[in-house]
């Protein structure tokens, strides 16, 4: 489906009952990546606790609209991992208040909505913030790109010292948000999985191993062993560290450094001096 010309689904004033909260919509966001060839839609939504009915407060509230008994069961998965006590409740990772998945015809065929209610109000993505230095025609400060690094390395840096490590896989700046509070964090848990061992694999899983990457993480960030996991399936958490430096490039030049329409090239360049403590930095949350 063409981005461009999907229209949400939802209008100001459309009301969304989710279980434990009715949310009205304020206004809506942006288009996220497209999953099943839907794009995530993106909404300020005003929230209302049905626990707390005097509690209202403005929220994000992201809806997958026309999606299969598939996707549905990989977000039943992301919604066990961010309503977690021990997964959730880190202040550089979503939080999830609420969520539903609604049964939804359409086309004939049996389709559903899922909704995830977000307890930060958001006010972009790393992919939006790119957006924007480009328009403006200036460079990101080496400031800038240390604090969206140091906050995303720490969410990653939580979830690799859990036994068995949890692998993110889909680190790309459209899965790292932004609230209005000035605080970046780590979104886009639908393909989070353990680690790998490719010589314990049974040959029947690996196509549905193959088809969960290529549906759920996004092709420009994807390691080397993401890219060609016919070759090797070791996919540790050393996948979401190359994924994160792919990540920071963009935030440091304001392009992806494996653009989908390019050639196979060979890079050759002298880091720029401004981001020289970069490295070491990371390394102490790796």
């Amino acid at each position: 489906m063409n981005m461009e010309s999907h229209q949400p689904t939802l209008a100001p004033g459309d009301q969304v009952f989710l279980g434990r909260h009715y949310v009205t919509v304020e206004k809506f966001l942006r288009l996220g990546p497209a999953l099943e060839n839907y794009p995530v839609e993106n909404y300020c939504v005003l929230a209302k606790s049905l626990q707390k009915p005097n509690t209202v407060a403005l929220r994000t509230l992201r809806k997958i609209p026309h999606t299969s008994k598939y996707l549905v069961d990989a977000a039943l998965g992301e919604f066990d991992i961010l309503a977690s006590p021990r997964e959730g409740g880190h202040p550089h990772i979503v939080e999830l208040i609420d969520h539903a998945t609604l049964y939804n015809p359409y086309r004939g065929r049996t389709t559903y909505n899922i909704y995830y209610l977000f307890a930060d109000e958001e006010i972009g993505t790393l992919a939006d913030i790119i957006e924007d230095l480009k328009k403006a025609n200036r460079k990101p400060s080496e400031k800038e790109v240390l604090e969206i690094a140091l906050q995303i390395c720490e969410a990653v840096s939580f979830l690799h010292n859990f036994r068995p490590p949890l692998i993110h896989r889909n680190i790309s700046p459209n899965n790292i948000v932004k609230t209005n509070r000035n605080v970046v964090k780590l979104s886009g848990f639908m393909g989070v999985a353990l680690e790998l061992d490719p010589y314990a694999l049974d040959e029947t899983i690996i196509p549905v191993l193959l088809d969960d990457i290529i549906c759920y993480t996004d092709l420009c960030s994807r390691s080397p062993e993401m890219v060609t996991p016919q070759v090797h399936l070791g996919i540790t958490t050393k996948s979401d560290v190359w994924s994160m430096g792919v990540v920071l490039y963009s935030a440091a030049f304001k392009r992806t450094i494996f653009p989908l329409d390019s050639s196979p090239v060979k890079i050759s360049y002298q880091p720029h001096l401004a981001y020289r403590h970069v490295v070491a930095i990371i390394g102490k949350y790796i």
